[in-house]
């Protein structure tokens, strides 16, 4: 019954993101299926959560896993679902609860995970941005160099072109 022609604001508002900028901390997993034990997992993590956090899951199928691995840099080219793991608060003093929990959340679902989805990563480490390229990350590096080789483009997500792809 929610279902109708709305601007993109509205859509973005209906599905619990907020209109305006707020301290929040997020990350994410890929998991390939929703395994008994991954729900557990879930249910407790919201069982234990902080008022203004929350666990959303959005299925991956269909269009997502007809393109090849090595056509774009997105590596997450299999059905399953990715878990969204995040936390706002209004005080400072709510920080590190919020935190606290959404990387708890995240070390219990790590065993059922194939991976991360870089555009909802709070955390920036090396470790998490090889992990979202997967195997398109030595070509990502590649690329860096040739066209940023002085990392001009590193507020993001960064691909450092000066990092040796591991093997």
């Amino acid at each position: 019954d929610t279902v109708k022609v709305m601007s993109y604001l509205q859509a973005q508002a209906a599905g619990g993101f907020l209109l305006t900028p707020v301290a929040h901390f997020q990350t994410n997993l890929f998991l390939r299926e929703l395994s008994g034990p991954a729900i557990a997992a879930i249910t407790t993590a919201i069982d234990n959560a902080p008022a203004m956090c929350k666990v959303i899951i959005v299925p991956l199928r269909g269009a997502v896993g007809r393109v090849s691995l090595n056509d774009m840099a997105f590596a997450l080219r299999q059905p399953g679902y990715e878990v969204d793991i995040a936390g706002v608060w209004s005080a400072p003093a709510e920080k590190v609860e919020v935190i606290r929990w959404v990387q708890a959340a995240r070390d219990t679902l790590q065993p059922f995970a194939h991976g991360v989805y870089v555009n909802q990563l709070g955390d920036t480490s090396d470790q998490l941005v090889r992990s979202a390229y997967g195997p398109n990350y030595a070509r990502l590096v590649e690329m860096k160099k040739k066209y940023d080789p002085n990392n001009v483009l590193h507020l993001n997500q960064n691909i450092n072109p000066h990092n040796a792809p591991k093997s």
